[in-house]
Formats: C-alpha cells, structure tokens, sequence
C-alpha cells in the first residue's frame, strides 16, 4: 500500500494523523509506517499503522538500539490488553490519561539488546 493508503487505514480505526513536531516518519510499503522519536533515552512511538506488529517491534527495537535508547514507549486508545500481550511490554498507568477527549494507555517494554 502506499503511504496515503496505510495513513487512511490508521484514520479509519484510530484517529486523524498529523506529523507530530519532532518525530520521524518509519515507512515501508508492505509493513506500514509509525512516528518515532528518541529523547533521553526512551523511543516514543506515534501513529502506528501495520500488518505485521512483529516485524515492527523488531524496527523499533533496532532504531532504539541505535539512539541509545534503553526504554520503548507508545500509547493506544484502544484496550491496550493485545498490545501487552503481543509486545510484551506494561502499563504505565501514571502515563495514562485522558488526552483531547481521549483516554490514551501508554505501555513500555524495556529495548533488548
């Protein structure tokens, strides 16, 4: 798919994408795409959109590495139950709010080396 499909896909079941100010753009055609951003050590993940959350992890596992990331951290608005169980990762639940409107979960999952 192309970038514009994924992002109509990520729409569709989340919410309307914008370029978050200060993250990267993670994009492959046949995977999908997310935001990303290291800062004090920790790779803050955005806008997530794939067909493969697997291969992705392992992406952001490997971009976390190379900015001396040591903490993985992203956030749902769905019930975050699936995507602890599929990263491995926990809630943060001081992390968790309500944010425009929105309750967002925010899960971490310490980098592997």
């Amino acid at each position: 798919m192309t970038k514009e499909q994924w992002i109509a896909k990520y729409e569709k079941r989340a919410e309307p994408f914008s370029m978050t100010p200060g993250y990267n753009l993670w994009f492959r055609a046949d995977k999908g795409f997310f935001l990303w951003k290291a800062k004090d050590g920790v790779l803050g993940i955005s806008h997530t959109s794939t067909n493969d959350i697997q291969f992705m992890i392992g992406e952001m596992m490997k971009i976390a590495r190379c900015n001396n990331c040591t903490l993985l951290r992203t956030a749902t608005v769905h019930n975050p139950a699936a995507f602890i169980r599929l990263m491995g990762s926990h809630l943060n639940l001081e992390r968790s709010a309500y944010h425009n409107g929105r309750f967002y979960w925010f899960m971490e999952k310490e980098v592997e080396k």
